[in-house]
């Protein structure tokens, strides 16, 4: 343990609860190293730093390391939504559930505030309803999160496997570390999200022929309360596996490239529902991931 006497290597935290915290500091929470020894001191798990931004995202600062820092952004800085409240609030029962130990840090008093109100009475905001749109998220062409559907992403391969055996089991999931459990789920993204491509991409970034992802699209309505669905406050939904397909799936988008390959594979009960796109002119991630959700929502009557 560091010199308590060295109090600048670490920042002040209030204790909430047993498995909450808050950190307090003079200056913006933008010194990693800090929050790490912090985070360590206090043997937290996570820490989530909400602050102004171009999108929320989750990582580890450093490298074999097991605490994760959280960069939470707000679509209108520094006020939190009651949305927002319940995304943070699901991470903490999600975090509680494993038995981890999360801590918050806020760059404004006015989101520590409200923040602080909500963590004593969750119960209202646990009740609040997703609205149809989330800003906030500047990657993807339309600059929001359209909430109606959610996308699986994989490539032709594990595509071909989930036809055959008509299910999506949580081993055809990419994975990734953030999120302790996520060998054990499939996790979906938002219907418009270009993250399951830009995932499928990382994987593949010493292929010069890497193509663009399938999209698996589901009605997020459906999967809200699907069995065994999970809710860790960072991806919309996660579940173990799906088992109906044929009776849940809204749409599969496939570059038309893939039709020989994999026609065949493809049950007779999701054939009206699988489309083969020319992905030509698509000259980047955000115009495939554009032209695959537009297709399917044209053709979801």
């Amino acid at each position: 343990m560091a010199d308590q006497n060295n109090i600048e290597e670490f920042f002040n935290v209030e204790w909430i609860s047993c498995d909450i915290c808050f950190l307090f500091g003079q200056d913006h929470f933008d010194d990693t190293k800090r929050i790490v020894a912090t985070a360590k001191k206090e043997e937290l798990s996570i820490i989530v730093v909400i602050k102004e931004g171009r999108r929320s995202v989750m990582f580890f600062p450093e490298e074999n390391n097991d605490i994760r820092l959280y960069t939470f952004s707000l679509s209108e800085y520094p006020h939190i939504n009651f949305w927002e409240i319940k995304q943070l609030l699901s991470l903490i029962s999600y975090e509680s559930k494993y038995g981890r130990k999360v801590g918050f840090a806020f760059d404004s008093p006015i989101t520590n505030a409200i923040f602080f109100e909500a963590v004593k009475k969750p119960g209202r905001f646990m009740r609040e309803i997703i609205p149809n749109r989330i800003n906030g998220c500047g990657d993807c062409n339309n600059k929001v999160c359209i909430t109606k559907y959610v996308c699986f992403t994989t490539n032709i391969e594990t595509t071909k496997n989930i036809f055959q055996n008509g299910m999506i089991k949580y081993t055809d999931c990419i994975s990734t570390d953030t999120i302790p459990e996520s060998s054990k789920f499939i996790f979906f993204k938002w219907g418009n999200c270009l993250i399951g491509d830009l995932l499928l991409s990382e994987l593949n970034n010493e292929d010069e022929d890497y193509n663009f992802g399938v999209h698996f699209y589901f009605k997020y309505k459906d999967l809200y309360n699907y069995s065994g669905a999970e809710f860790d406050g960072y991806n919309p939904v996660k579940i173990p596996e799906i088992s109906n397909l044929g009776e849940i799936l809204t749409a599969c988008v496939i570059p038309k490239k893939y039709y020989s390959k994999i026609f065949s594979c493809i049950p007779e009960n999701l054939q009206d529902i699988v489309y083969f796109i020319d992905d030509q002119d698509c000259q980047k991630i955000e115009d495939w991931v554009q032209i695959a959700y537009e297709t399917m929502v044209e053709n979801d009557i």
